[in-house]
């Protein structure tokens, strides 16, 4: 189902508590990443009709219709994308007798059902609080109970939702409903959020949002209108696929261009979206974020991003040595710029060493890396003999670049400077008679 006629952060105005209108619900805390938007499985599943999702995918099965009942309590049906069958969220049927089919021990299963057939079980009490841990940063939260009963809807961290007891203090039993005001004629105030104002659900933050401040200036006379969007609202625009994906690709270009200080903002804007995500959204930002935070030189919190990333990666080196040699490399720079040259040299000898196994012979760049941080290395350890080696690896590097890129000048420049340091150390460090021919050689 689709009303055209609802608002695009899905809220209603105050003054029109009948409208239909439909709204996010996200569990609090305690899931992984991906596991957050209350949904509807298309098909009833082996973990019940609900899961968590990673992100409102347009299909309407991650928005929920909060339908006023008697006093306090509401029906949560869920929009669209399932069958007439499949709308109301109700304890399931043969949870009277205990544990339902899909749900874990001391847990009560949930489902969809057609309609409210008076038993109760459609019927949901939402208890509001700001009583939270201090991650939570105070929000407001509710309670998702079946009416007369003490027991409280709940997700894990495998996205499948149930009924438990009580609140375990976790974020499991809480549930986010941003922008949901109740009525004050149908729900008690300990059902619904603090009313604002009409003017606030209608003003324009113009300042609360620095994707919109960058898109004003960004000369594209289109563009301005984002600026006039609530925060609610933009974040909706963002958190579509299409677009969510374009603010990623924009952190690219600005870095290409030299603006980082843009990429950062881009960054900071959508990761909370990305986290919700999870999976190639989060993969694909941290990429960036890191890179973003290595332009900044703030190398310990590119470094924490990094090892995120490695983790989400999930499958073996040997699977995907490609992929994980140029993950080495990236590690072995991290290192190299926080002055961890040791770990940085094991790292760069991952990148020949994964290479071998799979028949590959080491790259103009590996020679070039390893030349690079032994030279470091070696400069760190006041062993300055040892930078021949170094220059030896760099020169190597340098042959085998000219063999594939001879059209790469602007690498064969820095490359050849990288040689001539090294030459120009030796030189300086050697006895007066041996010191000429390496200053010439540098030069």
């Amino acid at each position: 189902e689709h009303h055209p006629s609802e608002s695009m952060s899905g809220g209603a105005s105050p003054s029109s508590p009948s409208r239909r209108t439909w709204w996010n619900i996200k569990v609090a805390g305690g899931t992984k990443a991906g596991k957050i938007y209350l949904g509807a499985n298309i098909m009833r599943q082996d973990g019940g009709d609900l899961c968590l999702c990673g992100y409102d995918d347009e299909s309407s099965r991650q928005r929920w219709c909060i339908e006023e009942g008697g006093q306090d309590w509401f029906r949560l049906r869920v929009a669209g994308g399932t069958n007439s069958a499949r709308r109301f969220l109700g304890v399931a049927a043969a949870a009277s007798g205990g544990v339902a089919g899909g749900a874990g021990a001391g847990a009560t299963a949930v489902e969809l059902c057609a309609r409210d057939d008076g038993s109760g079980r459609q019927r949901w009490r939402l208890s509001a609080s700001r009583r939270s841990a201090s991650q939570m940063n105070k929000q407001l939260w509710y309670l998702i109970q079946p009416f007369g009963s003490s027991l409280c809807l709940s997700g894990d961290k495998s996205g499948r939702v149930w009924l438990v007891d009580g609140d375990s203090g976790t974020g499991q039993e809480r549930w986010l409903i941003p922008h949901w005001q109740a009525c004050e004629d149908t729900a008690s105030s300990s059902s619904a959020p603090p009313r604002t104002s009409a003017a606030a659900e209608t003003g324009c933050n113009r300042s609360s949002d620095e994707i919109a401040l960058i898109a004003s200036r960004s000369g594209s006379e289109g563009a301005v209108t984002l600026a006039d969007l609530r925060p609610e609202q933009m974040t909706r625009v963002l958190n579509n696929n299409r677009n969510l994906g374009a603010a990623i690709d924009l952190v690219g270009c600005y870095l290409k261009n030299y603006e980082i200080d843009k990429a950062d903002r881009v960054c900071r804007r959508i990761e909370p979206l990305c986290r919700e995500r999870g999976g190639l959204w989060l993969f694909k930002l941290l990429n960036m974020y890191s890179t973003v935070r290595m332009k900044q030189s703030r190398y310990q919190e590119a470094l924490a991003m990094y090892e995120e990333y490695e983790d989400l990666i999930g499958l073996d080196a040997e699977e995907q040595w490609e992929l994980y040699d140029t993950v080495y490399r990236n590690f072995g720079w991290i290192h190299c710029s926080m002055g961890n040259h040791e770990k940085a040299m094991h790292y760069f000898r991952r990148c020949v060493e994964i290479k071998k196994k799979n028949g590959v012979p080491p790259h103009w760049f590996d020679q070039w890396d390893l030349g690079k941080t032994h030279a470091r290395l070696s400069v760190s350890k006041g062993d300055f003999g040892a930078l021949e080696h170094s220059l030896e690896m760099i020169k190597k590097g340098i042959d085998l670049h000219q063999q594939v890129e001879q059209q790469d000048k602007v690498m064969l420049c820095k490359m050849l400077n990288s040689a001539g340091e090294c030459a120009s150390l030796l030189g300086d460090f050697a006895a007066f008679e041996a010191s000429r021919p390496w200053h010439e050689e540098a030069v």
